[in-house]
């Protein structure tokens, strides 16, 4: 038996969605988008120079803060000159005794900035061009 259709001669519904060819296809394409951009950003990534003043800014940072931490507890000033200051400090290591901290670069461009505490020298900041310490003097 046939099913009775009020409407004769009319269209199938249209159907909704996606056919797997499709969906293949759609994800084909958007793999190789994404290789392609990122191919792109590994070699921008690759040709960028580490070496911006940005890139310095952003290691400086930390050692111009030790340095204002530093000086702000200091109690007395040895040397004070534009590439060198030395200055003591309350206890720290439990010695009951005050510590000598000196800041100090050779002036060379390129050259380290070297921090001193009681004798010990370490390099603070590598390939400095410029440092240079002003001073104001309260009575």
């Amino acid at each position: 038996m046939k099913r009775y259709d009020p409407i004769p001669n009319r269209r199938p519904a249209p159907r909704r969605g996606f056919t797997l060819m499709e969906l293949v296809v759609s994800v084909a394409i958007s793999g190789v988008l994404m290789a392609a951009i990122g191919s792109a950003m590994f070699i921008a990534t690759r040709t960028m120079r580490f070496d911006s003043p940005v890139d310095h800014a952003w290691q400086t940072g930390p050692v111009v803060d030790q340095i204002a931490d530093d000086l702000h507890v200091a109690s007395s000033f040895s040397v004070a000159d534009p590439t060198t200051v030395t200055f003591t400090v309350p206890d720290r290591d439990g010695d009951l005794a005050s510590e000598t901290i000196t800041y100090s670069w050779s002036g060379g461009a390129g050259d380290p900035l070297v921090r001193t505490y009681n004798g010990q020298s370490t390099n603070v900041l590598e390939d400095v061009h410029s440092f240079n310490l002003t001073y104001l003097s309260r009575p």
